[in-house]
């Protein structure tokens, strides 16, 4: 027989585990930026999957983590040099599937601003932190 509460008692662990997860997003983030500002694409690949998939604006879509790194160091050598994200909201996509919507902005040298945008990302649970494994992101421009 089927327990009428089993679903509730999933809703109810999932959101007990928010915070949790929302730090594990927050610390990727951290880490990301950190690579991002460094010009260390070896450590900001790590933290996608293997074949992961980035969808940027304006440009065509790349899978795996080489393609990655080569997006984003083509962003760093325009000029970019640091990356800020917000997070707005995380929640479950369904299995070991966690998404996330927020804001970016990208820093020039000097500070000023060089893009904003948006942002969308599925994260897969691996082990005690969250990978990447699709990131869409768009500008405002």
């Amino acid at each position: 027989m089927s327990d009428p509460f089993e679903a509730d008692r999933r809703a109810e662990q999932f959101t007990s585990g928010m915070a949790s997860l929302r730090d594990k997003i927050d610390a990727a983030d951290a880490k990301l930026s950190a690579c991002f500002n460094a010009g260390d694409f070896t450590g900001l690949v790590n933290l996608y999957t293997e074949d992961c998939r980035v969808m940027p604006s304006g440009l065509p879509a790349v899978t795996g983590r080489e393609a990655v790194a080569k997006l984003f160091k083509g962003v760093y050598d325009s000029g970019f040099r640091k990356v800020k994200f917000d997070e707005e909201e995380i929640g479950s996509a369904g299995g070991d599937v966690v998404y996330s919507r927020g804001l970016y902005t990208f820093y020039l040298q000097d500070g000023s601003v060089a893009d904003e945008g948006k942002f969308i990302v599925l994260w897969k649970l691996a082990g005690d932190g969250v990978l990447m494994y699709t990131d869409i992101f768009n500008s405002n421009k």
